[in-house]
């Protein structure tokens, strides 16, 4: 009924031996895994930061990227600034320094016009000036002297103070075709002589004139020529052995009034121009110079009556001596001034 239990064997017993051991060993090795897991929980807990926490902090930092962004921008923009004061403050100083060369420049430049001023105050340039100026005023002077004598007589001539002309009456000074004048014609011709006689030496370069008949004149200018001109009317001329067209026939009435000045005055035959030449000369322009440039027909009697005339024109000269003596003063002094202006 009872059975009996084998006996064991030595390496069963040697197995009994061992088993609680290794029983044990699991059970601390379970433990230490359990440890560990604690010890890494633990540690999990401390290293972890709350999401609100960790969403403030990121929000900070980029505020602080924000902010340090906008600071390079404001320190980039003021380092630009300061490069254009910089540069402002350079280009002010350039200004300056130019403003002042400027300024010595129109000191030096005003220190010369005064001593031109002074030059032209004491070298009396403005009457000069004023009579170079008034060519033509001595001319016509001369012209309304001689046109007041013939006034005298009761002749009325025409004064052109642009060409620097005196016209005779033409009615009845000559006949159609005619070189020598009618005796009326004649009468008028002698008349101009008498004035020619009282005005003319005055203006001359001629010794012994009796300057206490004359106004008191300047030393600027003075006559060079005086032409007696003829003329004639646009109709053709019948050629003749003496005569043979309306150029012949304008010299030749040209030539006859001369003449007859001559003889009527000899003081104005002795009247010399600068050089030493005879003042008075003759010339003859046929119908190329009409008396009335607007005439519709000057083949019409009128207006070829007042074609036929004679004609004085008055060339003057200036004292070229004197000017040319002043005037090269003067150039020297304009060409400082220019060559200061250009500096400028």
């Amino acid at each position: 009924m009872f059975s009996r239990t084998a006996p064991q064997t030595e390496s069963e017993e040697a197995k009994d031996v061992f088993a609680p051991v290794a029983d044990l060993m699991v059970g601390v090795v379970f433990i230490f895994i359990v440890l560990m897991l604690a010890l890494v929980m633990n540690l999990r807990r401390e290293e972890t930061v709350p999401r609100s926490t960790y969403e403030a902090l990121v929000a900070q930092a980029q505020s602080l990227e924000s902010r340090l962004a906008a600071e390079t921008l404001r320190v980039r923009a003021l380092e630009a600034e300061k490069a254009q004061l910089a540069q402002r403050l350079a280009d002010e100083v350039q200004r300056r320094e130019a403003a002042e060369a400027r300024v010595r420049t129109l000191q030096e430049a005003n220190a010369r016009l005064i001593a031109f001023v002074r030059f032209v105050r004491e070298n009396n340039l403005v009457r000069l000036v004023q009579r170079l100026a008034e060519a033509g005023q001595t001319r016509a002077e001369m012209l309304r002297e001689m046109e007041r004598i013939l006034r005298q007589d009761e002749i009325r001539v025409h004064i052109d103070d642009r060409a620097g002309t005196l016209r005779l009456p033409a009615t009845a000074l000559f006949d159609p075709g005619q070189p020598i004048p009618t005796s009326e014609g004649a009468s008028l011709i002698r008349a101009l002589a008498r004035a020619m006689s009282q005005v003319l030496p005055c203006y001359s370069y001629a010794a012994g004139v009796d300057q206490r008949n004359c106004q008191p004149r300047d030393n600027t200018s003075r006559l060079s020529a005086v032409y007696i001109e003829g003329h004639t009317d646009v109709n053709p001329l019948t050629p003749t052995a003496r005569l043979r067209d309306n150029w012949d026939l304008s010299a030749a009435r040209a030539i006859s009034a001369f003449q007859i000045i001559r003889r009527e005055s000899e003081q104005l035959q002795t009247l010399q121009n600068r050089d030493g030449d005879a003042l008075i000369g003759v010339s003859g322009y046929a119908e190329s110079r009409p008396s009335n440039r607007n005439a519709p027909d000057r083949r019409l009697p009128a207006a070829a009556e007042n074609d036929r005339r004679i004609e004085v024109r008055v060339i003057m000269t200036t004292n070229e001596d004197f000017v040319e003596s002043v005037l090269r003063e003067l150039n020297g002094r304009l060409e400082q001034i220019d060559d200061l202006l250009q500096q400028r």
